[in-house]
């Protein structure tokens, strides 16, 4: 017991969420640092992938070779999708091509 609150254990499940969470914070950091900005995180599958807005960081990113382009696709428009990897958390955007 600290301070009269009982300290409780989280189930390995929630335990792995609470660390991703964590890191995910210190990947938004990290991208805010960079000049990008998040506009999605899914956590569809156990490791989270964060969205964030396609601007000229992420062009400089792809042209750095610290991006790629990972598939091309069509939803009425052609576009690419581009991902990295931050503090261990996949970032993926994408860009519409003319």
């Amino acid at each position: 017991m600290m301070n009269g609150q009982q300290q409780t254990t989280l189930n390995h499940n929630n335990e792995v969420m609470s660390k991703y969470l964590k890191q995910v914070q210190k990947a938004i950091n990290k991208l805010d640092e960079i000049g990008l900005s998040v506009i999605n995180v899914h956590f569809e599958k156990i490791r989270p992938t964060l969205r964030v807005q396609p601007c000229f960081n992420t062009e400089r990113l792809e042209s750095e070779n610290k991006a790629f382009v990972f598939i091309t696709g069509s939803d009425g428009k052609r576009y690419q999708e581009a991902q990295m990897t931050v503090e261990g958390i996949r970032v993926i955007w994408r860009k519409y091509l003319n």
